[in-house]
Formats: structure tokens, C-alpha cells, sequence
């Protein structure tokens, strides 16, 4: 089971944990793996850094669950530390991920449906982002008019799936 096998702080204070989770792990991951790894690593390649750095701050996650989800987010964080020349804009995506993650996770025993509908939402945001960032990067290309709408059908059938989804998730409901 997935509750089951994430690893858990030591117990007290859930104020603690969000403090360590949402702010202290973000901004030192991000030192660390973003302003350390990857500029280091950024005379051999963007993609490179880009890679390695996302492969280690996956595997330092320590668990499967997490494996794949931390290494896309890896890449993403590593793009944008390259495209900007800064961390800043990292560790704000990094803490606002992981708030919106430990919510979800109180709420997972309580409240099921709301914790299941948020990440419906955050991986449909997630996928939202990529096809801005595929339609931003091809706005210079002269078929950029079919490509904007294959975009826009792509996000209207992302939202009729998040609106759906009590329907196509029937046992979680």
C-alpha cells in the first residue's frame, strides 16, 4: 500500500513536519542538488546536468513510490534553473509542490475523494504545463496555428477527464 510504504517523519508536531517538508527540504534540496550538482555538471551539457542532477535528487528520495515522480520532477526543475540562470524560481516550485503534496497526504485517510480529485488536478496542471511549453517553444514555427490547436483540444479533454473522474475512478469513490 502506498501510505504504507512512504517514509515517515519522526512523530510530533505535523507543524514540524510541514516546516522541515515544505520549506527547509525544498530550499536545501535545491542548494544542494540545483546550485551545486548541476552547475558543476554544466561543463559537459545542459542536458547532462540537467539529467544527472535529476537522476540524484530521484534517488536520494530513497523509495520507488517516489522514484519516476522525483527524477520528471528533476528534469523540470533542472530546465528551469538552466533557462533562468537561478534556483529561485526552483525553490518556489519546490515548495509550492510540496505543501500542495503534504495536504493532499493528511488528507488521503479523512477525506479520499478530496485528496483523489487534488491530484487529478495537479497532474492535469502538470500536463497543462508541458503543452504551454511545447506550444511556447513552436509559437516561431509557421504551423503553430494547428499546433495551438491541438493544445487546445488537449487541455479541454484534460478537463473533461478531471471533470469525469468520479465516473472513471469508481472504487476510490
Amino acid at each position: 500500500d502506498y501510505l504504507e510504504a512512504m517514509p515517515t517523519l519522526p512523530s510530533g508536531s505535523p507543524w514540524a513536519t510541514l516546516l522541515y517538508v515544505c520549506l527547509l527540504g525544498p530550499i536545501m534540496e535545491e542548494i544542494f542538488f540545483r546550485r551545486l550538482v548541476l552547475r558543476r555538471l554544466l561543463p559537459y551539457g545542459r542536458v547532462f546536468a540537467i539529467v544527472v542532477s535529476a537522476v540524484a535528487f530521484a534517488l536520494f528520495h530513497g523509495n520507488f513510490f517516489q522514484l519516476f515522480m522525483a527524477f520528471g520532477f528533476g528534469l523540470g526543475l533542472g530546465y528551469i534553473t538552466v533557462r533562468t540562470g537561478s534556483i529561485k524560481h526552483a525553490v518556489f516550485m519546490h515548495i509550492f509542490i510540496n505543501t500542495y503534496s503534504s495536504v493532499i497526504n493528511f488528507m488521503l485517510e479523512d477525506f479520499p475523494v478530496v485528496a483523489t480529485v487534488g491530484s487529478i488536478l495537479i497532474i492535469t496542471m502538470a500536463l497543462i504545463g508541458v503543452v504551454l511549453l511545447f506550444c511556447k517553444r513552436t509559437l516561431c514555427n509557421r504551423h503553430c496555428a494547428i499546433r495551438y490547436k491541438v493544445a487546445v483540444y488537449i487541455l479541454i479533454g484534460l478537463a473533461g477527464v478531471v471533470a469525469v473522474s468520479p465516473i472513471l475512478l469508481p472504487k476510490v469513490w
